[in-house]
C-alpha cells in the first residue's frame, strides 16, 4: 500500500517515531523500525462507467435544451407574423430554413464541444480511451438530426405555449427511448422493429453511446479506434449503421417539415407535389374561375351599377393595359372544414370572399371600406400571397397571384394591419435587413435607411430598440418598412392606427406624395382618411363589393343630401328663421328635415340630393332676408363619407332581410 496516498501517515509515522525515541528504553538514534499498513476487509469494488449507465440521459438533455429553444423560437416567428412579413417582402422558404439551419447547427456544434471538453476536464474513459472520431461523429451527427425534427415538429404546431408542452413530450420520450433503445438494437430483434427506432435520433444516440461506453466499461479496457466502427463482429448494429441511420433522418425529417410547411402554413393541397404548376413555380392551387359560384347566386340585378359596368369591363377585357395596373377577376376565398387532418369537409365551408371584380389604375390610390369581416384584410392576404386563393385571379403588372407570386414581391411593399416587428432590433436594423431582402446595393442602403426614417419622422429614434417604441412609433416604422426600396405597389392595411392627430397628419401627407407613379391599396376605419387620400373608393359589405367610385361620387349617389347650418346673430329668433325655411322649402312637400338643436343660435336641417334643385333659389332669397333675420352666417355640406358607409351598410341588411 502506498502511503503517499494517505494524507495521515506521515504525520502519524512521526508521531510514533518522537514517541518511541522519547519513552522507548532504547533511546539509540541509530535504532531502525518499520511496519506495513493494511486495509480492513471489504467488499469487491467494482468500476462503474459513468457515461455508459447516464452518459445517455445527461447528453440528451444536454442537447433537448437547444432543441426546445429552436421549437418555440420558429412557432414564434410563426405565431407573431414575422415569418409572413419576411415572405410578402421577399423572403424564400428555402432560405428561411436554411438561415436557421446554419443558426442552430452553429449552436448545437458548439454545445458538442462542449460536452466533449467537459467529458475530457472530467477525465472519463469515455471520452479518454476512444478515439475522437468515434464519439464526435457520434454527437455531430445527432445534434444536427434533431435540427430538422425541431423544423418539423414547429409545422405542426401554431403556437408558442403549444410548442413548449411539445417540446417537454418529445423530451420525456426520448428518455424513455434511452433505456429502451439498446435492448431493441439486439440480433434476437426483427429489423422491422429496429428500422422503426431508428427513425428517432435520440434512440441511435442510446445505442451508439452504449456500444463506446461497453468498450470502456472495465480498467484494462483499450477503448475503440476509429477504424473498427464498421466492425460488425464487436457489436451488432455496429457505429457506422448509427452513423447513416442519423444522416437518414435528418432527410426524412427535412422532407417532412417540407411537405407539411407546404400543406399546413402554405394551405396548399396535400397533392400538391403531383401538380404541375407546382415544379413550374406555380402554387398548386385551383383557380377555376367560376368556382363554387352555383353556392351563393348573385344576380347583376342585385348589383349596383357601378360595380356591374367594372366587372363588365373585367370580363370583356375592355381594359387599357397601359393604365391599369391590378386587376381582380372573380377573386375568391373560401375556409373549407376538414374530417381528418387535411380531408375536406364539403359541409363545412365559409366564403370570405364572393368573387371580387376590381382595378387599379397606375398612380391611383384605392381605398377599400367595410366593417370587421367583411373581407377586406383576407383580400389584401390573397394579393400579397400570404395565403392562396380558391377561386378567380388576380393580375399585378402583368403577374398573376397563382403562379407569379415571386416576381410580384420584387415590386411590393406591404405595411401590415399589426406591427411585425422584432423587440430587439433597433428601427435602423430593421430597415437594413428589409433593405437586403429588396436587393438594394450595399453602397446605397445607409441612404436609403436615411431616408425612410426621414419620411416618417424618426430620425431621432434611428438607433431605439422597436420594444421601446411606442404605438404610433412603431406603426411609422411599419410604414416606412413598406416603403423601402421604392415598390411599384404598396398595400396599406390600417396604417395609422394608434397615431395621435399630428403623427397621423404626417403619414397621409407622406402617402399622398409617394402614390404619385405607383398603386397604392389602402384599408382604413377611418372616413376622414379615405376621403382626404383615396382616388377610388370601393365599400366590401359580406364578401363583395357593394359600390365602387370616387368620394364625390359616392356621397352624392348614398349621402342623405346636403346638411344645411344657418348661425343666428345674438338677439336673434331662430323660431323666425325656421318658418322662413319652412315657407321657403316645406309649402308644397316636406324638403327640410330638420335635427335636434345641440347648440343655441344655430338650425340646422337636411335637404335630400333629389331636391338639391330647390337650393339656388332659397340662398338667394336667404341673402335677401339676412340683416332682417339677424342671420350672422350659414354653410353648406355635402353628406359625410362616413353616413355614405352607414347607409350603403344599411342598404344590404334590407336586402338580406
Amino acid at each position: 500500500m502506498d502511503m503517499a496516498n494517505y494524507l495521515n501517515l506521515p504525520l502519524q509515522k512521526a508521531m510514533d517515531r518522537a514517541i518511541f525515541n522519547t519513552f522507548g528504553k532504547d533511546t539509540s538514534k541509530n535504532t531502525t523500525w518499520d511496519w506495513d499498513p493494511y486495509q480492513f476487509p471489504h467488499p469487491e469494488i467494482t468500476p462503474i462507467n459513468v457515461v455508459s449507465t447516464a452518459g445517455p440521459f445527461v447528453i440528451f438533455g444536454a442537447l433537448m435544451f437547444n432543441f426546445v429553444i429552436q421549437i418555440g423560437a420558429i412557432v414564434t416567428e410563426k405565431e407573431t407574423k414575422v415569418r409572413e412579413s419576411m415572405r410578402v417582402m421577399g423572403l424564400r422558404d428555402w432560405v428561411y430554413w436554411l438561415s436557421w439551419g446554419i443558426t442552430n447547427s452553429v449552436t448545437n456544434i458548439l454545445s458538442v464541444f462542449i460536452l466533449i471538453l467537459s467529458g475530457l476536464a472530467f477525465q472519463f474513459p469515455f471520452f479518454l480511451k476512444n478515439d475522437f472520431g468515434t464519439y464526435f461523429f457520434l454527437l455531430l451527427l445527432f445534434a444536427i438530426a434533431m435540427i430538422p425534427l425541431a423544423f418539423f415538429l414547429s409545422t405542426l404546431v401554431s403556437k408558442t405555449d403549444t410548442s413548449s408542452s411539445a417540446g417537454f413530450a418529445i423530451f420525456i420520450i426520448g428518455i424513455l427511448m434511452q433505456t429502451v433503445a439498446p435492448l431493441v438494437f439486439d440480433p434476437t430483434v426483427s429489423d422491422g422493429v429496429q428500422g422503426f427506432f431508428s427513425i428517432f435520433p435520440f434512440a441511435l444516440l442510446a445505442k451508439g453511446l452504449s456500444d463506446l461506453g461497453s468498450e470502456t466499461s472495465s480498467e484494462l479496457s483499450s477503448g475503440m479506434r476509429f477504424s473498427d466502427v464498421s466492425d460488425s463482429t464487436r457489436h451488432y448494429f455496429p457505429l457506422s449503421v448509427v452513423y447513416t441511420r442519423l444522416i437518414m433522418d435528418m432527410f426524412i425529417f427535412s422532407v417532412l417539415t417540407w411537405y407539411f410547411d407546404n400543406v399546413l402554413y402554405m394551405g396548399r393541397k396535400p397533392w400538391f407535389l403531383f401538380t404541375p404548376s407546382y415544379w413550374r413555380g406555380g402554387s398548386g392551387r385551383n383557380t377555376k374561375l367560376n368556382e363554387d359560384e352555383d353556392e351563393d347566386s348573385y344576380e347583376l340585378e342585385d348589383m349596383d351599377a357601378d360595380v356591374v359596368e367594372e366587372k363588365n369591363l373585367i370580363r370583356g377585357n375592355q381594359l387599357d393595359p397601359e393604365l391599369t395596373q391590378v386587376v381582380l377577376e372573380n377573386l375568391q376565398k373560401t375556409y373549407k372544414g376538414t374530417k381528418f387532418f387535411c380531408i375536406p369537409d364539403k359541409g363545412n365551408y365559409f366564403r370570405a370572399v364572393k368573387g371580387i371584380d376590381l382595378t387599379i389604375n397606375s398612380g391611383q390610390l384605392l381605398c377599400l371600406l367595410g366593417h370587421n369581416g367583411a373581407g377586406k384584410s383576407t383580400t389584401i392576404g390573397m394579393l400579397t400571397g400570404l395565403f392562396p386563393c380558391s377561386g378567380g385571379d388576380a393580375s399585378i403588372f402583368g403577374f398573376s397571384i397563382t403562379t407569379d407570386m415571386s416576381d410580384i414581391r420584387r415590386v411590393m411593399g406591404v405595411c401590415p394591419q399589426h406591427d411585425i416587428l422584432w423587440k430587439s432590433l433597433t428601427a435602423e436594423e430593421h430597415l437594413e435587413l428589409f433593405a437586403v431582402l429588396r436587393d438594394i446595393p450595399k453602397d446605397k442602403i445607409e441612404e436609403e435607411v436615411s431616408e425612410r426614417l426621414k419620411d416618417v419622422d424618426l430620425t431621432f429614434a434611428r438607433k431605439g430598440l422597436a420594444g421601446s417604441f411606442s404605438g404610433g412609433m412603431q406603426r411609422r416604422l411599419s410604414v416606412a418598412i413598406a416603403l423601402i426600396g421604392n415598390p411599384k405597389i404598396v398595400f396599406l392595411d390600417e396604417p395609422t392606427t394608434g397615431m395621435d392627430p399630428i403623427s397621423r397628419r404626417k403619414v397621409w401627407n407622406l402617402i399622398e406624395k409617394v402614390k404619385r407613379g405607383r398603386v397604392t391599396l389602402l384599408t382604413t376605419h377611418s372616413m376622414e382618411e379615405a376621403d382626404i387620400l383615396a382616388d377610388k373608393i370601393a365599400i366590401m359589405k359580406d364578401g363583395r363589393i357593394a359600390t365602387i367610385g370616387t368620394s364625390l361620387r359616392l356621397k352624392k349617389k348614398f349621402g342623405t343630401g346636403y346638411d344645411i347650418s344657418i348661425l343666428a346673430k345674438e338677439g336673434a329668433s331662430l323660431s323666425a328663421i325656421r318658418k322662413f325655411v319652412d315657407n321657403q322649402l316645406n309649402q308644397d312637400d316636406e324638403i327640410a328635415k330638420f335635427e335636434d338643436q345641440s347648440k343655441l343660435g344655430i338650425l340646422k336641417f337636411n335637404v335630400p340630393r333629389e331636391h338639391a334643385g330647390v337650393l339656388p333659389k332659397f340662398f338667394k332669397n336667404l341673402e335677401a332676408k339676412e340683416e332682417k333675420l339677424k342671420i350672422k352666417d350659414y354653410q353648406v355640406n355635402l353628406s359625410t363619407l362616413e353616413e355614405v358607409f352607414i347607409n350603403v351598410a344599411a342598404t344590404e341588411q334590407k336586402e338580406k332581410k
